[in-house]
């Protein structure tokens, strides 16, 4: 959805430290519960088909450490291509030994399948992972503002919520920047939300739409020169708007 980033962001492959990229959204569909025990066990095949590192040492319950780190892996590919039946399923062995994970691993796996729940249908459930995966990473932008969009089909108010935290976490992300701007305004604090795109980053896409807004709220002079930054990053923009022509 490039900046105007309304989906979901399937950035499943977010491992440690991944930036809030955004990712087409993988399909949807209905799990097939019939089929989950022969879905996991072909997913694990494709894991132990990988090998075990010769140097990993210690147990993730009975598993071996590097087992988990494959494990998410596999889910994530499985994620990225809808294959959600063996993406959920690996993130439950993965949370089967939850205490022994480490923080990252188990924010990985409850938000991911969370994820994968919301994109079969099951939005309670998922929502519920998501939530339970911030206290194991609180200063995660991406997982707080993948939440907040689950939220705002539901519950507009607490989306808002989570998405200005998200935002709080990385104010100088475009996608964050504007999901968070466009739900200020709907919420009626179109103040807020054009204070909000001149602290983002100035790209084409947000100075874009601040001019429009300004223009809208007869901030001619500030529309003006707003709109002059947004060409001069996107020449094309003075094709689609007749802004720089407003007249005080």
């Amino acid at each position: 959805m490039g900046e105007k980033k309304r989906r979901l962001e399937m950035q499943a492959g977010a491992a440690a430290g991944a930036t809030a990229n955004i990712s087409e959204a993988a399909p949807v569909r209905v799990v097939d519960r019939g089929n989950a025990a022969n879905a996991a066990n072909s997913a694990n095949a494709a894991i132990s088909a990988t090998g075990k590192s010769a140097t990993a040492v210690g147990e993730v319950g009975t598993k071996p450490v590097d087992w988990v780190t494959q494990a998410l892996r596999q889910a994530r590919l499985g994620l990225q291509a809808g294959k959600l039946v063996e993406a959920i399923n690996l993130y439950q062995q993965v949370l089967q030994d939850a205490n022994r994970l480490t923080p990252d691993e188990r924010a990985q796996a409850l938000h991911f399948q969370g994820l994968a729940l919301l994109q079969a249908g099951q939005a309670a459930a998922g929502i519920s992972l998501m939530r339970q995966s911030l206290p194991f990473a609180p200063a995660s932008a991406l997982y707080h503002y993948n939440l907040a969009l689950a939220l705002n089909q539901h519950d507009p108010a607490q989306g808002l919520t989570v998405m200005q935290r998200a935002w709080e976490l990385d104010k100088q992300d475009a996608s964050v920047t504007l999901a968070l701007a466009e739900a200020l305004s709907q919420a009626g604090l179109r103040d807020e939300a054009k204070g909000v795109l001149q602290a983002g980053p100035p790209t084409a896409t947000l100075l874009d739409l601040l001019a429009q807004w300004q223009f809208a709220d007869n901030q001619l002079t500030e529309a003006v020169d707003t709109f002059a930054r947004a060409s001069a990053l996107q020449p094309a923009l003075l094709l689609q708007r007749r802004i720089g022509f407003a007249v005080p």
